[in-house]
């Protein structure tokens, strides 16, 4: 952990649990390809190059279901608990920030429909609803609203 910094906006964070268990080596796997996504569908958001946008969110669902795949069949995704990371102290702090319990749980539902997606190139109505749930965590982490139900 970095140093704490006082004048530094609060680092806010997601703490997922996976049933099963995961070894420590595959969760930092899948959940830096859920950043990855994340981070893609941000780049996308930027551009105004129409291809530039669509080649981006296709890397986008590429890393989501990268995260899907690392997981496994098997393993379900929840989130635990959300909050402020404090740096000096290196734990996160829980708290109640309803924005970012919602975008959790669309990522959590995301994994779920891509687990369950065909992996083909067939239109897929699992993987359909797992675009529209990262979309709607990606809003929900950029504006800091709640968005769905």
């Amino acid at each position: 952990m970095e140093t704490w910094c006082p004048t530094c906006p609060p680092d806010y964070a997601l703490d997922f649990r996976e049933y099963t268990v995961l070894p420590e080596t595959l969760k930092i796997q899948y959940v830096t390809a859920l950043n990855r996504g994340l981070r893609s569908l941000d780049q996308a958001a930027l551009t105004t190059n129409p291809a530039a946008r669509q080649q981006l969110r296709a890397e986008a669902l590429n890393s989501f279901t990268s995260a899907a795949q690392t997981l496994g069949r098997n393993t379900t995704v929840s989130v635990a608990q959300v909050g402020y990371i404090d740096r000096y102290a290196g734990v996160l702090r829980p708290a109640s920030i309803p924005w970012l319990s919602a975008a959790g749980v669309d990522i959590a539902d995301g994994l779920t429909a891509l687990q369950k997606a065909n992996g083909g190139g067939l239109p897929d109505p699992w993987r359909d609803l797992a675009v529209a749930e990262f979309d709607e965590a990606y809003g929900e982490l950029k504006h800091q609203v709640v968005i769905g139900p």
